[in-house]
Order: C-alpha cells, then structure tokens, then sequence
C-alpha cells in the first residue's frame, strides 16, 4: 500500500519550484532565503518544500483522526469545522517555520499511526479468521495453551535441528502464537499513538471543549433514558459509557467528566439499578410457576443476578450480599405479592430459602 504521506511533488530545480503558484511566497517566510533566486540551494528548497506540501495531508489525517476516534470510542458525531481544520493547518504551518522539529515530531506520530493503524486492522481481521475458525476465542486460547505429547516432541527436534542449522524454525502453533502476539503488540502500539495524537489535538485544534461537550451531552442523554425506563439494560449502558468516558479521558489525559458530580452520576446508576433489579427478581417469582422441577427452573430464572460478579459500582461480594438480602426481602412479602393463590405463595417462599440456603453454603 502506497502511504500518502510519500505523495509530495518534487521539482528537479529551484528554477522549476518557482514556477509552481505560491512558491515564491512560501520562501518568503524563511528568514535565511537569499533574495536572488539563483543563490538558492535547491536541494534545501525541495526538503523544505516536502516538509510544507504535507501539511495539508496531516492537517487532513489528524482531523481524521479525531473524528473517527470519537465516533467509535465515545460514540458521539464531532464535525471539525473548517475554521478549527484551517487553525490546525496554520498551527502546523508555524511550526515549519518557527520549529521544525517540533512539527517533524508530530507527522512521525500522524505516519506511525497511519501505519499502524493498517497493521491493526489487517491484524484484527486476522485474528477474528482464526476465532471464527477454532469456534470462539475460548477455544482458540484453550488450542494454544495445550500441548500434546506429539508437539512436545517436535519442538524438542526442532530445538535440535534450529541449534545445528541456526534457523528458527517452530511447530505450527507456535507460529500461530506468535502471529496472534504480534497483532495484540500492534494494536497496543497503534491505540498508544492515537492518544498522543488526539492529545496534540486538544493543544493544537483547541477541540477539548467539543470533545467533553459532545461525551457529557451523550451521557445525560441515557441517563435521562435509563431514568425514564427504569430497566437494568438502561441503567448498564449509563454505566457502561460513564466508564468508557472516564477510561478514554484517561488515555489522552483529559477529563471528560469535567464539571459534573461523579459521585452523585454513580450513586444514581447504583440505585436505579439496585431497584431495577429488585423489581426483576419479584417479578420473576411472582411469575414463576409451580410444577416438575420447579427448584432448578425458578434457580435457572434467578441466575441472571446470583451469577453475577458486577452490579454498578458493586463488585463480587457485595453482590452476592445484595442479592442475598434481596432474596430474603421477599420472604416478608405479603402472600399476594407473591402469589394470588395463598398457598402457592408459601410454597415459593420456601423455595426461595431452599436457594439461599444452596447460596450461603
């Protein structure tokens, strides 16, 4: 794949420079330009001129950058306007000028990643072959961590045979593994330089206002949301991305979160879904019907909050405690918030303990 950052013009003189529109005036602004033209060095004029013709191309991927950034890691639509793309241009422009070096170590961040980022994403598609292929990431990873007598022996012989002939050859697996490690390294590398390059960004296009605007607008929006339904899965999602926005702020070292009361965001999701659940698990009783097997179906019903290791800011066992506590509110239900057949109701209340015993064991 050609790089676009290699499709600059070239001349094969000064003479030929000054002819192209804008030449002249772009000469000007070196202070160490002769003015007789003939004195130029043409040899410096076509670097400096190379260096001046990218700006647009980094100008372009660094807006690119943002923009599509933001979109899948945040999920929010940010436009750069041109005036912002036109500050970004100028601010790179008056580093040629000004700082040179400071402007060469931004493209080397905005071609690392543009490399990278074909490197992942080849990768990745890579990747998700072999997941397809083995039937699921578990088994993909359970593939390559078992080692079978056969493939002992081979990697024993070919440890042997790479010692005499200096070769380095492996078993099919290993080559795998190391494929597999490599796209894991780039992605780990291309996700680095995307952080540097959204942080030169908050300096350079001054888009951090857009940036923490466009989060906290999408975060109130399903915290409205969730508030409104009053499920589990609205509540999670509010979670979900009042997480994202604190991971990805962290990344690029800004705080997207800026001005709001973090400790009041979470106390909400806690308690709407503390109550969303509640309200699922006395549903799900009252609901549950008697019969065959009743125990394992009303604890296969219920295993949707016992299994669970996270409930908003809960971890592990405080959701268990919670869960537990729960369970054992509804044995102080009234008969007919359980069941309208009184008796039904006392025979789901003693499954009920039946389970917490099973669950407290």
């Amino acid at each position: 794949m050609t790089n676009s950052f290699d499709k600059v013009e070239k001349f094969s003189s000064s003479a030929e420079a000054l002819n192209k529109k804008g030449f002249a005036e772009f000469l000007a602004r070196y202070s160490d330009i002769p003015d007789n033209v003939d004195d130029l060095d043409a040899e410096k004029v076509e670097q400096r001129f190379e260096v001046f013709q990218k700006v647009d191309i980094v100008g372009r991927e660094l807006t690119k950058v943002f923009e599509q950034s933001v979109k899948k890691d945040l999920g929010i639509e940010i436009k750069i306007e041109d005036g912002k793309a036109e500050s970004i241009n100028k601010y790179l422009e008056d580093k040629i000028f000004n700082d040179v070096e400071e402007y060469e170590r931004i493209t080397a961040i905005v071609e690392r990643f543009s490399t990278l980022r074909e490197k992942s994403l080849a990768g990745e598609a890579e990747k998700n072959k072999q997941i397809e292929k083995f039937g699921g990431e578990d088994k993909l990873n359970e593939y390559l961590n078992n080692t079978s007598l056969k493939e002992k022996l081979q990697r024993q012989y070919l440890r042997a045979k790479n010692w005499f002939t200096g070769e380095n050859e492996k078993i099919d697996k290993d080559n795998l593994r190391d494929k597999l490690e490599t796209v894991d390294s780039t992605k780990f590398g291309f996700e680095a330089s995307k952080a540097m390059l959204l942080n030169e960004l908050m300096v350079i296009g001054d888009l951090k206002k857009e940036l923490v605007d466009g989060a906290q607008r999408k975060l109130e929006d399903l915290l409205d949301t969730a508030t409104t339904q009053t499920t589990i899965k609205s509540f999670e999602e509010a979670e979900k991305y009042f997480e994202k926005m604190k991971s990805v702020g962290g990344s690029i070292d800004q705080n997207l979160l800026e001005g709001m009361n973090e400790k009041e965001i979470q106390k909400g999701i806690d308690e709407g879904l503390e109550n969303a659940v509640t309200g699922k698990i006395k549903d799900t009783l009252k609901n549950h019907s008697l019969g065959s097997n009743t125990f394992d179906k009303l604890e296969k019903s219920l295993s949707e909050f016992t299994d669970r290791s996270k409930l908003g800011s809960k971890e592990n066992e405080e959701v268990r405690d919670f869960i537990v506590k729960t369970l054992e509110d509804t044995l102080k239900l009234a008969p007919a918030e359980v069941d309208a057949d009184p008796t039904k109701a006392k025979a789901k209340k003693i499954l009920v303990k039946t389970l917490l015993v099973k669950l407290q064991s």
